[in-house]
């Protein structure tokens, strides 16, 4: 795959990087396991090899009474869709992680991201 989308990689991280440059911040998500996957960059990037300056990120999975009121009160559907209202900001990045890439809160929150200019 690497070899396959080796363009579009070498682009998406050349965007992340502006933004990251212009004070944006990463907003990763995930459902089951690929939660903790995001939870885990999350912390790679607070808390990066000495020297590395750090890069501000959210997980959007780590507040579970967050997680589970939007759940309940609105649909898990929009589980990611309401933090990203909430939360996003002009030069922001929004990172799922998925092994199914079809997640309708996944899918629903990277439309919500388009809608308000997030990479």
């Amino acid at each position: 795959m690497a070899e396959q989308r080796r363009d579009q990689i070498v682009a998406a991280a050349r965007d992340m990087s502006d933004a990251f440059a212009r004070g944006g911040r990463l907003l990763a998500l995930g459902n089951g396991g690929s939660a903790t996957s995001a939870a885990d960059i999350v912390t790679e990037l607070l808390v990066p090899p000495h020297g590395i300056p750090a890069i501000p990120a959210l997980c959007l999975t780590n507040d579970v009474a967050v997680v589970t009121g939007i759940g309940n009160d609105v649909g898990f559907n929009d589980v990611f869709v309401r933090q990203i209202i909430a939360l996003g900001r002009e030069h922001d990045v929004v990172l799922a992680v998925s092994t199914s890439g079809n997640s309708e809160n996944l899918v629903r929150g990277f439309a919500e991201a388009r809608r308000r200019g997030l990479r």
